[in-house]
């Protein structure tokens, strides 16, 4: 068979057809492999390029998935770690209940205590009728928020109590408290008539008015006793008038007894408020803190018009801030403990004030207290010799000779050992400033449940550093 015999151009034609042909095949792998270049025959040098970035991006995603993989660990971590607080705050809250369950006991044991003539009340309705009632006994279980601009007026002997009355003083926050709220002038959160007591007590007094003097316990019957309470009063910024967390008047007269902690908030809130010729009493082993967190006139102790003071032997008053003035024919006799942190004792100018320290006094001071003892011609000072003095700032002690005067003095830190003719002695025992708080009775289920609180409050505060 004889061959085909082709022209030039045919030749030509059929070449430019393969050279498509292969050109077309080209870009169709290219397109199905979605590779630029497939094999070395191609281009070598992007082949091989190409061949070691996709080892690397393979590596890559080998170490991506490893991070996957810890980032699942993690997370799993996370959420094991949120359970277990979760289990953390529950037990927590368990044990906590647990604990105000064991130092608490049941409304009836209170019930029994308070007798037939008393009452245990947990509204302020309650308390408003057994007070109205003239129930002997009235017994606080758990938070009463008293009626808005209403007080209690106790009547002749009739005792406002908490469950710590019955069951001893823990040291704790109190299960019983009084919370009261008022707009009105010259309201009192609450008046003792004579003998009555008001004990074992939170007491907090919120007053949004400017105007009279009152106080969250105002005392204007004779004989009345406070004991182991704490009181808080927010009062109003005003100039003239005074308000106190304890307020006696009209020739009424309390013994204070116990741990009273007071914390004052406005201006001219005092501590204790004596005026009219009221008295108060701070009987030994008592121990009053006072708090003023306040400006203007506001005092740990306020006397005024022939208000009358007696901190007894072995009783122990701590103030925080601002500490004692006497103003207009006032009396203060102290016979036990005073440690002032900002402030010393002030009587008011030309007023026939009467300051008496007697020689089982202590006044201990600290570097704030830059005056002692401030006295205005009139004023009857008289520091009996043996009195102590104590620098709590250089643990100096000085013991005090015999001093008269009522011609107006400053006693000051720098000049005590010359004005009172002091024996002075170096590197005492300073005796600690805050006041230790009788400890609660010892239970074991008390320690039981103090001792889970405490591991699951360790717990949450790892948990929180490590989240």
């Amino acid at each position: 068979m004889s061959g085909i015999s082709l022209t030039a151009s045919m030749r030509s034609n059929l070449l430019s057809l393969q050279n498509i042909s292969g050109q077309v095949s080209s870009t169709q792998n290219k397109l199905a492999t979605g590779n630029k270049v497939n094999s070395a025959i191609d281009n070598p040098g992007s082949y091989y390029t190409a061949l070691s970035l996709n080892n690397r991006a393979d590596d890559l995603n080998a170490l991506l998935d490893s991070m996957g993989q810890a980032v699942s660990t993690i997370k799993a971590a996370t959420t094991a770690l949120e359970s277990a607080a979760g289990f953390l705050e529950q037990a927590s809250a368990v044990a906590t209940q647990a604990l105000e369950t064991a130092k608490v006991p049941s409304k009836s044991f209170f019930e029994e205590k308070v007798g037939e003539n008393g009452a245990v009340v947990t509204t302020a309705q309650e308390l408003k009728d057994a007070v109205a009632a003239g129930k002997e006994t009235i017994c606080v279980y758990g938070a009463i928020d008293y009626f808005e601009n209403e007080n209690i007026v106790l009547k002749t002997g009739q005792k406002l109590v908490g469950t710590e009355y019955f069951t001893g003083y823990t040291g704790q926050e109190k299960f019983s408290q009084l919370n009261f709220n008022s707009s009105q002038p010259r309201m009192s959160a609450i008046e003792m008539a004579e003998g009555s007591l008001v004990s074992d007590l939170s007491i907090n007094y919120v007053s949004k008015n400017a105007t009279g003097d009152f106080g969250a316990i105002k005392i204007s019957g004779v004989a009345s006793d406070v004991s182991n309470v704490d009181i808080k009063i927010s009062a109003s910024d005003v100039s003239t008038n005074v308000r106190g967390g304890i307020f006696v008047t009209q020739n009424g007269s309390v013994n204070v007894k116990g741990i009273v902690n007071i914390v004052t908030e406005g201006s001219a809130a005092s501590g204790m408020l004596v005026l009219n010729g009221g008295e108060i009493n701070i009987l030994a082993d008592a121990v009053t803190n006072f708090e003023i967190n306040s400006k203007g006139t506001s005092l740990g102790i306020y006397l005024c018009s022939s208000g009358i003071l007696n901190i007894q032997k072995g009783a122990t008053a701590n103030f925080k801030t601002n500490s004692i003035n006497l103003w207009e024919n006032s009396v203060a006799n102290i016979y036990g403990t005073c440690n002032f942190s900002s402030g010393g004792i002030s009587c008011s100018a030309d007023k026939n004030n009467a300051l008496t320290i007697y020689n089982t006094a202590v006044l201990s001071y600290y570097d704030n207290v830059n005056t002692l003892i401030r006295t205005s011609t009139g004023t009857a000072l008289s520091i009996e010799k043996g009195t102590t003095i104590l620098d709590a700032s250089t643990s100096k002690k000085y013991v005090a000779d015999s001093y008269k005067s009522s011609q107006g003095i400053i006693i000051s830190k720098d000049n005590i050992a010359t004005v009172l003719q002091c024996e002075t002695q170096d590197s005492v025992s300073i005796p600690v400033f805050d006041i230790s708080k009788p400890e609660k009775i010892d239970k074991s289920s008390e320690n039981l449940y103090g001792t889970i609180i405490k591991l699951a409050t360790k717990a949450l505060t790892f948990y929180k550093k490590i989240s």
